[in-house]
């Protein structure tokens, strides 16, 4: 996932010893394919490209495409890939304003988001890879704005409200990006600024952001088999009424009426009990957590030692962040950047100002419950 990318077209000699190619053909040669996903206005964006071999992009499944494309922002590809808009708003104080209104940011300076739906092909997990590169802090700071980090919480309340559009119960997120907060910030994370506040759905208390996800239908449901329809016969005895007295001896009509009251209380007190439950227990089933992969490393404090992700002569900040869900993805190792003392980005080594920052993940694979391995499982014992 890359952030600020302006390269996609650009041509260079990107290997040793070989002809110079634009960027997208030099990762499509090393077995890659991706997506250029444009910003508002301007010739730069974001990009999110994936390695062929270990996932399929759905729309190119069939056909067998080994590519890359430019997608505009604002568009979309068969519920697969996402430009989102972030379409920020704020309180400006800039040339002598109060900051009592609400603004929209130009056009020239907004951000977007993308968004890709891969299909792990090993386990046929479905997985959800957000990119992000959040407003910098010198346009959302005291000064500019009202709410210092006001743009920034927008956005990631942005990011969970198009979570729940699109993400399902048992499929994995990879949040990653430029978030240009530190996790020491969080106000910002938290989006708790006081008078104003968004729902960016961070906890404070677990260091964990929450997002809801997508409602399916019955049908989904069960055609994705995140939950079991009855289609059994239903058993009619259960219908039939059995007289009271068969239950109870029951001596006159006033100890009938008293049971029957009774007995009307119980059982709405277990339906409410029921009821409560039921509530409980969907909430959380359809709430998605996601951790952050470097948090051992950060501890939610400013870098004061060998860890930072952005440094120069002015900084040195950890504003670099991946997100995991780890009901869906084990995070098997965390590859943090680390500085040399006295060290200043750009140079020689690193032509930007951000060290690049690497995460493996595991997933696993029940053959019992995939509903995709049963499918094939069933094809083949009728072919047979």
């Amino acid at each position: 996932a890359l952030q600020e990318y302006d390269v996609h077209t650009a041509s260079a000699q990107y290997f040793p010893k070989k002809k110079s190619t634009t960027f997208a053909l030099a990762m499509s040669n090393e077995g890659y394919s991706g997506i250029f996903f444009k910003q508002p206005k301007g010739d730069g964006g974001l990009a999110i490209y994936w390695k062929r071999s270990a996932f399929a992009f759905e729309p190119w499944r069939q056909k067998g495409h080994v590519g890359h494309f430019t997608l505009e922002c604002g568009l979309s590809v068969k519920n697969s890939a996402f430009n989102y808009d972030l379409r920020e708003k704020w309180h400006s104080v800039k040339k002598g304003a109060k900051g009592d209104k609400v603004t929209d940011l130009s056009d020239g300076d907004r951000r977007n988001i993308a968004l890709v739906k891969l299909i792990h092909r090993k386990t046929h997990k479905t997985i959800w890879v957000f990119c992000i590169h959040m407003m910098t802090s010198s346009r959302d700071k005291k000064g500019v704005v009202k709410y210092p980090g006001e743009v920034r919480a927008g956005e990631l309340a942005f990011a969970k409200k198009i979570a729940r559009m699109h993400v399902k119960k048992g499929e994995g997120v990879v949040f990653c990006g430029d978030f240009n907060c530190q996790p020491s910030d969080t106000e910002i994370l938290s989006g708790e600024f006081g008078e104003i506040n968004f729902d960016t759905g961070f906890d404070k208390k677990t260091k964990q952001i929450l997002w809801p996800m997508k409602k399916e239908s019955k049908i989904e449901s069960f055609i994705t088999g995140t939950s079991k329809m009855n289609h059994s016969v239903p058993n009619f005895q259960k219908f039939m009424r059995t007289p009271i007295k068969k239950i109870v001896n029951i001596s006159s009509a006033k100890d009938s009426k008293a049971y029957e009251k009774k007995n009307l209380e119980h059982k709405k007190t277990t339906m409410e009990s029921k009821s409560s439950k039921k509530k409980n227990s969907e909430s959380e089933q359809s709430v998605l957590r996601l951790e952050e992969a470097f948090a051992k490393y950060h501890n939610w404090k400013p870098p004061t030692g060998k860890y930072a992700t952005s440094v120069n002569a002015a900084r040195s900040e950890w504003i670099d962040q991946i997100w995991y869900s780890p009901a869906v993805l084990k995070l098997y190792h965390s590859y943090p950047p680390i500085v040399a003392s006295n060290s200043s980005f750009p140079d020689m080594e690193n032509p930007s100002d951000h060290l690049p920052m690497r995460a493996v993940f595991t997933l696993t694979h029940n053959f019992a419950t995939c509903p995709i391995c049963q499918i094939l499982h069933r094809q083949l014992r009728k072919s047979n």
